[in-house]
């Protein structure tokens, strides 16, 4: 609340100004010089200070134009797919853990419970029982005590933390499309837009904001004004505020008047109507 800048009336709107400012240290002495941004509230940058956390709450996801889908819904760390997985319930709470005592359905277990039993398999399997053994004895005759230690081999993370656990293990996994063939660049891309739609739409606190630069890349046209509908139709049911620039007076043609903003010789905004001004869409 202490961010936001109140009107002289109680029926003004309180809004939210943001400034950024990047501030270039020591010109004209001799420490190296590099930029410091600073980020400020209130209307002309006299608010308070706002710290990375209250920053994180404002942050948006971006897909920049010509964008690599394939890539960035491949496994890895902090990869998209798994802040999907990590955000959806079902993942942390439906199925058992593995117990290795019990007779137990593999499709039954969670996915911590399956990454347990995978290591338990890979711990048995004949090759690694016999690669173990080896070095085992070879272990051996380096120590100087008889019966020594023994090793062990695992799957890298096995034993962490649960929640760190959980999200390696999804780290693991890539979202492809199912199909035989190579499917174009065009349906990765819009494979990449609902995993994004869906982790905006499972988001509580932080802002839900999707900048989308030219959507209409590797995408017919047929499916261009399907794509822009769509993005209409989920900005208002998951209440998900969508941007989207675009040279395509195809792509424009499925806007609703209401939520196109044309740029017009210069930084001047014209909405559907030809009044001033920018509105979500």
């Amino acid at each position: 609340m202490e961010y936001l800048t109140y009107g002289e009336t109680p029926e003004d709107e309180p809004v939210l100004y943001v400034n950024w400012t990047a501030k270039d240290t020591g010109a004209g002495s001799t420490a190296r010089s590099y930029r410091r941004p600073e980020v400020h509230s209130g209307k002309d940058g006299d608010g308070p200070t706002m710290p990375p956390e209250v920053r994180e709450l404002l942050r948006a996801t971006y897909l920049r134009p010509l964008r690599d889908a394939e890539e960035a819904l491949s496994a890895g760390r902090g990869s998209r797919l798994s802040q999907v997985l990590l955000h959806t319930d079902q993942v942390k709470s439906s199925g058992v853990p593995y117990d290795p005592n019990a007779v137990i359905e593999p499709a039954t277990l969670n996915v911590l419970g399956i990454g347990d039993l995978a290591n338990a398999l890979l711990g048995r399997q004949q090759g690694i029982v016999d690669t173990r053994n080896k070095i085992d004895t070879h272990l051996a005759g380096l120590s100087l005590r008889r019966g020594g230690p023994k090793s062990a081999i695992k799957v890298s993370g096995a034993t962490a933390p649960d929640d760190m656990r959980l999200r390696q293990l999804l780290e693991k996994l890539d979202l492809v499309l199912d199909g035989t063939g190579k499917l174009g660049l065009g349906s990765n891309n819009l494979l990449f837009m609902a995993c994004e739609l869906l982790l905006l739409a499972q988001e509580d606190e932080r802002n839900k904001l999707l900048l989308i630069e030219e959507p209409e890349a590797h995408l017919h046209a047929q499916r261009q004004l399907q794509v822009m509908t769509f993005l209409q139709d989920q900005a208002v049911r998951d209440g998900i505020q969508i941007i989207v620039t675009t040279h395509s007076p195809n792509l424009a043609s499925a806007i609703e008047l209401d939520n196109l903003v044309m740029i017009r010789k210069g930084p001047r905004l014209l909405n559907g109507t030809g009044q001033d001004g920018a509105r979500r869409l």
